[in-house]
């Protein structure tokens, strides 16, 4: 699967630090089923 997540709404560091904490959350969430996520920020100017 792939896919990712879009903020909006806060400054640049606010949008990227809830994007990274989202990403962190579904990989514990995964992490029982031995999925893996990437938790990493791509940041587009």
């Amino acid at each position: 699967m792939i896919g990712g997540i879009g903020l909006s709404g806060g400054n640049g560091e606010q949008d990227t630090q809830a994007g990274v904490a989202a990403l962190q959350a579904l990989a514990e969430l995964l992490a029982p089923q031995d999925l893996k996520v990437l938790v990493q920020a791509d940041i587009k100017k």
